[in-house]
């Protein structure tokens, strides 16, 4: 079993790594880091924070976009090739495939928040004189959620069209920001039926 979820998952790796598009949101992604030394300098504040937040904010959001985009099209592509049906058609069960699917883009995805959150962290020495471990430490975690992400596209994607499972993926990444907020809004309500609803969503 490890072996053919590791055949798959590597098989995926290559497919991912091929796309040209994952290069251009990645390129765009370094550019965008690139340029908050130039951002900090426009703004008011501890410029070295502003560095390192808009650097965050834009791993975050191209490591999305990667995950929603890959993640939504790994089976539907496979479908759209007809390869689907070489794969089962051997002794592998349906639930491997797809692990093995979303285990590759994990990887892949692995690869760029690396290559972004090194380029940042260079950045952000650069700029401030100084290494700032935690930029690392925010990486990783950014790097968690988008392993959700794509675990969430890859189920969309076995029984939904592509433009669906990139709806509910992101309406559930959109549920999940705003929970706390929703929260603290409902505690601040003067309605106690207000109140309760927030809790009750929020949970």
């Amino acid at each position: 079993m490890a072996r053919r979820l590791l055949s798959i998952a590597a098989n995926t790796f290559r497919e991912t790594v091929r796309n040209k598009i994952l290069y251009v949101i990645l390129a765009f992604a370094l550019v965008v880091i690139g340029l908050t030394w130039f951002l900090a300098d426009l703004s008011v504040g501890e410029l070295s924070r502003i560095v390192a937040d808009v650097g965050l904010a834009a791993m975050h959001l191209f490591g999305v976009t990667i995950a929603v985009f890959l993640g939504i099209t790994l089976v539907s592509q496979e479908m759209e090739r007809k390869t689907i049906y070489l794969v089962l058609s051997k002794p592998v069960p349906r639930w491997e495939f797809v692990i093995g699917k979303a285990a590759g883009l994990c990887a892949t995805i692995l690869l760029t928040t690396s290559v972004m959150a090194v380029t940042l962290f260079a950045v952000y020495a650069a700029y401030s004189g100084k290494a700032e471990p935690g930029i690392l430490v925010a990486s990783a975690g950014v790097y968690l959620e988008l392993v959700l992400l794509v675990c969430l596209a890859t189920l969309f994607s076995t029984f939904t069209t592509p433009t669906l499972s990139a709806m509910f993926t992101l309406a559930l990444f959109l549920i999940g920001h705003l929970s706390q907020s929703l929260f603290v809004l409902g505690g601040r309500a003067k309605s106690v039926g207000a109140r309760a609803a927030a809790s009750f969503l929020f949970y």
